[in-house]
């Protein structure tokens, strides 16, 4: 803001609702569902009276997020040249900018509409194992240590912005 006020500004930008944003809705608001399901078992295993084994197992399982009003666009894999899938299938044949025709039309090379409302199913694989021990050299000294697979998400960062763009929002 100094910057700007001494006249040191380079540029400025903003976001202003796009052709589809809401009526009477400031901005572009986003609203992105998944779910997050982990369930973990383990077992401690006494295999002498000096050594401890503790073996777990968890299943991470989480579901790549989709926006409720199909305001997603991602990285279409399947265009070698590169481009857009977009989740509203209304944009390959609806108006968007008033003239008549479609922001994707069919065949236009870059938009295509993928046939989903998320890029991607989510993996049903992401088993987590863990294995630990305790081993107890004498009465006050015990040694422990440890091993596991641990996964983690952004809870939805991975998404960002993936519902402002056009038609959704305008960058000016």
């Amino acid at each position: 803001m100094a910057d700007f006020l001494l006249g040191y500004y380079h540029d400025a930008s903003t976001f202003q609702p796009g052709p589809f944003s809401p009526a009477g809705v400031a901005g572009n608001l986003n609203q992105y569902h998944f779910q997050y399901f982990a369930p973990y078992i383990q077992d401690d295993w006494k295999a002498t009276n000096r050594l401890t084994l503790n073996l777990g197992l968890r299943w991470d399982y989480r579901t790549v997020p989709f926006e409720q009003d199909n305001k997603m666009f991602w990285f279409d894999r399947a265009n070698a040249g590169g481009g857009l899938c977009y989740a509203d299938k209304a944009l390959g044949t609806g108006s968007v900018s008033g003239l008549g025709g479609p922001i994707a039309p069919d065949g236009n090379g870059f938009y295509r509409y993928c046939g989903r409302n998320n890029p991607a199913a989510a993996s049903k694989k992401p088993f987590a194992p863990r294995i630990g021990f305790a081993y107890r050299l004498s009465e006050k000294t015990v040694v422990r240590g440890g091993y596991g697979i641990f996964f983690d998400s952004a809870e939805t960062r991975e998404i960002d912005d993936s519902g402002d763009i056009y038609p959704f929002v305008v960058r000016a």
